[in-house]
């Protein structure tokens, strides 16, 4: 791939400070408006969904192993596995929810469509009984 002499001359004759571009690689400038928001949500939904397509297929693959192993079917299967999904998905949900509702309920990033104060109060209420749940459910299992 050949590079017009433009575009070389370009690359060549413009400043760059390197520095600064160092810097903001391992230090990045984070500021709460809609475009960072925006942003971050994107990244964290391209992250987290191709992983989830991983992690759904390793699990079928899990479970078909473990019910040629045992001559389970897989109903008995899925139900010794659903209490440690659910909790897996209680222990993560806590930080999720309470990273959400300062955004849901802010109007600068969500204008119209911001959560009211009977929402946002409802909202943090399930966000402290999850805690409160999470936290006892792995003090419970501390000496297991």
């Amino acid at each position: 791939m050949s590079k017009s002499p433009t575009t070389t001359a370009a690359a060549i004759s413009i400043r760059i400070a390197w520095g600064e571009v160092l810097a903001a690689t391992f230090i990045p400038h984070v500021s709460w408006d809609q475009d960072f928001m925006l942003t971050l949500v994107a990244i964290l939904g391209t992250t987290i969904s191709p992983y989830m397509f991983f992690w759904q297929a390793s699990l079928e693959v899990e479970e078909r192993k473990l019910r040629a192993a045992s001559g389970a079917s897989a109903a008995a299967v899925t139900r010794k596995r659903l209490p440690q999904r659910d909790a897996a998905n209680g222990v993560v949900a806590v930080p999720l929810m309470a990273s959400m509702m300062p955004v849901v309920g802010d109007r600068t990033i969500m204008g119209a469509f911001a959560a009211s104060r009977l929402l946002m109060t409802f909202g943090w209420a399930a966000t402290a009984l999850m805690t409160i749940v999470v936290a006892a459910m792995l003090i419970a299992n501390i000496g297991k």
